[in-house]
């Protein structure tokens, strides 16, 4: 059964005296709660976050050993600087998660400020991701085309989500219901 909307507790009205006779109305402010509402879907940024950052910081450990197999064959550390970005994307990812998470349960502007920075270092380090990927899939016709393809098209769904969530936080930063 899905929660239904609740007002906000009487003592979160603000308080005024008006003149005797007059008509006073009260407006009331109605919570919205649930899988839907602006909270939820910052949970679900948080949520995406963390996962994001497991993916990535997984796909970096095998990279690794990849590059620790295959690195004195090509010269060029493909594999290690992959493997590089992986790993701080994915550790950038879950402290950017856990700040968010952080800064929703205690409404502290400092950590939304915080995760808003991290965000930008995920962008930064995404465009380098997506540049040395292009790099490497013009630079080789064969044997990273498959695997270049792929980290490219990584990168540009993982960036448009992220545009995506900064949005959604941003929203609930501006909201007055929060």
């Amino acid at each position: 059964m899905s929660k239904l909307l609740e007002p906000y507790p009487a003592n979160e009205y603000g308080q005024q005296s008006y003149p005797a006779g007059q008509t006073t109305h009260t407006t009331v402010i109605i919570r919205e709660n649930g899988c839907c509402s602006l909270r939820a879907r910052v949970q679900w940024v948080i949520g995406f976050n963390i996962v994001l950052g497991i993916i990535n910081l997984g796909v970096g450990i095998n990279m690794a050993t990849i590059a620790a197999r295959f690195n004195f064959l090509d010269g060029e550390k493909i594999w290690g600087t992959y493997a590089g970005l992986g790993i701080t994307v994915g550790i950038l990812m879950i402290a950017a998660g856990v700040c968010l998470a952080c800064a929703l349960s205690k409404e502290t502007p400092v950590l939304f400020t915080a995760w808003f920075l991290l965000i930008g270092l995920y962008a930064i380090l995404n465009i380098a991701w997506l540049g040395y990927a292009g790099y490497i899939y013009g630079k080789y016709t064969a044997g990273y085309d498959a695997r270049t393809n792929g980290l490219i098209a990584n990168g540009v769904i993982n960036f448009i989500i992220q545009v995506a969530c900064v949005l959604t936080v941003i929203q609930y930063k501006q909201s007055t219901l929060h």
